[in-house]
């Protein structure tokens, strides 16, 4: 029965090609009226029978209909800012910041015209909810590896040098490819935008941590000049740089994180 309401939509000028000049609705209707006999006197139903049957489908498609407009009215608010910025996120990954306009980002969402600008006004607000999304997905990443690090037995721990390299080859591989990108593309207006750079600083700010511990962990014991050590940072950090640059131009001069971890420990 339902597989032959599906099919209204086509065969209702089929069905009533004489009534073309009456509203599609009426044609549909009666087309509904015939599929539902036919479809009852296949089955064997009474007139009475046929009746139930109908209140009863009747019933559970406007329950249906109920259930999805609820649904669409308790939509969280959070959550829809969360899928607007992913969709800004792959755009702005494909087609750059001059590609990003609010009417593309819901169309990648699957969202209603005017969502976008219902939650950021401007294209800049878009812009930068896309790079503190980036620092969010980063900072989540970032924690997940280093409570992995201190899960695991202390003997089996990789070194600092090797959670960075892992880290580096990760976001030059898809799903978080995409972000990659988007960072770089933020980061050539971020000069212009205070904003930007400040969401920027943060993520740049825990691979210079990362790098800091790393390469204490290569100094002798009784070895202590921080400034050395941060200058031994940076050249760490503009390294990775311009290896993560390679890859992703897709020049995969590194092939795996242990190659990468061999490099930096040099």
């Amino acid at each position: 029965i339902c597989w032959q309401l599906s099919l209204l939509g086509a065969a209702a000028p089929a069905r009533f090609p004489e009534q073309r000049s009456i509203g599609p609705a009426t044609v549909k209707l009666r087309c509904a009226a015939v599929c539902w006999r036919e479809a009852c006197s296949v089955a064997g139903l009474t007139r009475a029978s046929s009746r139930c049957a109908a209140k009863g489908l009747l019933r559970c498609i406007f329950a249906g209909l109920d259930c999805a407009l609820a649904m669409k009215r308790k939509f969280n608010p959070e959550e829809r800012r969360r899928v607007l910025c992913d969709a800004a996120i792959e755009i702005l990954a494909e087609e750059g910041a001059k590609g990003l306009t609010h009417r593309k980002v819901e169309q990648r969402a699957g969202l209603p015209d005017g969502t976008t600008s219902s939650y950021f006004r401007t294209r800049s607000a878009l812009l930068h909810a896309a790079a503190q999304r980036v620092a969010e997905l980063d900072a989540a990443d970032f924690e997940e590896v280093m409570r992995q690090w201190a899960a695991a037995e202390p003997a089996n721990r990789p070194s600092t040098l090797a959670i960075l390299a892992q880290m580096v080859i990760r976001t030059a591989a898809p799903p978080v490819l995409d972000r990659s990108r988007v960072r770089y593309e933020l980061a050539l207006r971020a000069h212009q935008d205070s904003g930007l750079r400040r969401n920027l600083e943060q993520v740049i700010a825990r691979f210079v941590t990362l790098s800091e511990q790393a390469v204490s962990q290569l100094q002798p014991d009784d070895f202590h000049d921080p400034a050395l050590i941060k200058e031994q940072a940076y050249a760490v950090i503009t390294f990775i740089n311009g290896i993560l640059v390679r890859q992703l131009l897709e020049e995969h001069y590194v092939e795996s994180a242990e190659h990468l971890t061999r490099l930096l420990e040099g």
